[in-house]
């Protein structure tokens, strides 16, 4: 999986070509359902070439994700399934995992893998038949009512591996185990879950303190801004007592003037009455 959203262009009715936007990565597709990055991508209808598509695989994640349960006692710890290798194997066959793959009405079913070779089982007990001459591969998972088993080694003629329900759940971890193991699985752009966490809180402790850096910054900016605006427009309380002192004697000298204007106005008024 990678954490990007994927922009789909098509080319044809179902052909066309996925870019990856976060590296402009493109990979091509030639029917569909198509595959990029462990997605799958569907088509309903059918698209005309150059239709485009934005497809945000993780935008909803964190609001879909839900409490299953409140209570430890509850966690299925054991595997519904256990493997066990025969007694009298004399190959090099050793189990590498076991998983419940899916719901199955078979899944408990007791299923046995007889070695005829180095490359080929015979398989009994599956809800669907009896296999014969099945390729074993190294390494390649074996998967038959629900579960998917991954052998590695070379097996001799005779070798057998069984397949059957856990008889004794109560101790055993399978599930824990396979929870575990997903720490070393590569998800996060080919990084190992551990990795990717660790990689994923750095980045983030990194864009905390590049936002609290620029935050003490841009404070340091604001507070010079207001100190220089100060210094320009501060107000000096001698100036301006000095001013209030030069405008209270012009208000006086202007009364008076007024005074004498009135008085030698009246004095007019009182000689042309006469």
């Amino acid at each position: 999986l990678s954490a990007s959203n994927y922009e789909v262009i098509f080319t044809g009715a179902a052909a066309g070509t996925i870019r990856r936007v976060s590296d402009g990565q493109l990979t091509t597709f030639s029917s569909v359902p198509a595959q990029v990055d462990g997605l799958d991508l569907q088509l309903t209808g059918t698209a005309n070439a150059g239709d485009r598509f934005m497809v945000t695989p993780y935008r909803q994640v964190t609001q879909s994700m839900d409490v299953a349960f409140a209570s430890p006692r509850s966690l299925a710890v054991a595997s519904p399934v256990v493997a066990s290798a025969g007694t009298a194997n004399l190959g090099s066959l050793t189990l590498q995992s076991l998983q419940p793959a899916r719901a199955d009405a078979n899944l408990a079913q007791t299923v046995t893998l007889t070695f005829t070779g180095a490359g080929s089982f015979d398989v009994s007990g599956t809800g669907t038949g009896n296999p014969t001459g099945v390729a074993y591969v190294p390494g390649q998972p074996i998967s038959y009512n629900g579960w998917a088993l991954t052998l590695k080694g070379t097996p001799q003629p005779g070798d057998t591996y069984t397949i059957q329900a856990n008889a004794y759940p109560d101790i055993d971890a399978g599930n824990a185990h396979a929870m575990l193991a997903i720490r070393d699985l590569a998800l996060f752009d080919g990084a190992a879950t551990t990795d990717g966490y660790a990689a994923l809180m750095s980045n983030i402790g990194v864009r905390v303190q590049s936002a609290g850096f620029s935050a003490a910054v841009s404070r340091s900016i604001a507070d010079n801004a207001a100190t220089d605006n100060a210094a320009v427009a501060g107000v000096n309380l001698d100036e301006e007592a000095a001013k209030l002192l030069q405008y209270q004697q012009a208000y006086q000298a202007s009364a008076k003037i007024l005074q004498v204007s009135q008085t030698l106005f009246d004095t007019l008024i009182q000689n042309l009455g006469r």
